[in-house]
C-alpha cells in the first residue's frame, strides 16, 4: 500500500483541512443534491445542500462547530438546535477528505453517514 499524496488543501494548527469539501447524493427524500461541508480556521462548521435538479429543499443550512483530537473530529450542531453531535475518523488523501463515522447522539445518524462515508469529499469548488 502507498502512503496518501500530499494536500495543496489548506490545513490547521490542528493538522486537519480547512475550507470547503462537497460530495454528490442522491438522496430518497432531497432529490440530487450536492452536500457542502465548511471548515472555518475559528472552528465553526456549516453543512450546506444544494439543489442539482432545480427541486425546492426544505433541508436547513447546518450549523455548529468541530473539534480535531488527532485522527477524529467532533461535530457539534449549534443550528438546527436538535440535530446533536457526531464522532468521525479523518484522513487526507491528497486534497480528498475520507470520513468514518463513529458515532452520535442521534440514534438516526448511523445511516445518513455511513452513507456518506462510501466516498470521499473533493474540495469545493
Amino acid at each position: 500500500m502507498s502512503a496518501p499524496a500530499p494536500s495543496d488543501h489548506p490545513i490547521g494548527p490542528s493538522g486537519f483541512p480547512l475550507g470547503t469539501f462537497s460530495k454528490e447524493l442522491d438522496h430518497p427524500e432531497l432529490g440530487r443534491i450536492r452536500l457542502v461541508w465548511d471548515f472555518e480556521p475559528d472552528g465553526r462548521y456549516a453543512e450546506i445542500p444544494l439543489a442539482l435538479d432545480g427541486q425546492t429543499l426544505l433541508a436547513p443550512t447546518v450549523r455548529g462547530r468541530y473539534m480535531v483530537d488527532g485522527s477524529n473530529v467532533t461535530i457539534a450542531t449549534d443550528y438546527p438546535p436538535d440535530w446533536g453531535t457526531s464522532h468521525h475518523a479523518w484522513r487526507m488523501d491528497g486534497d480528498v477528505l475520507w470520513t468514518v463515522f463513529l458515532e452520535s447522539d442521534v440514534p438516526d445518524d448511523k445511516d445518513w453517514f455511513e452513507a456518506l462515508d462510501s466516498r470521499p469529499w473533493t474540495p469545493y469548488p
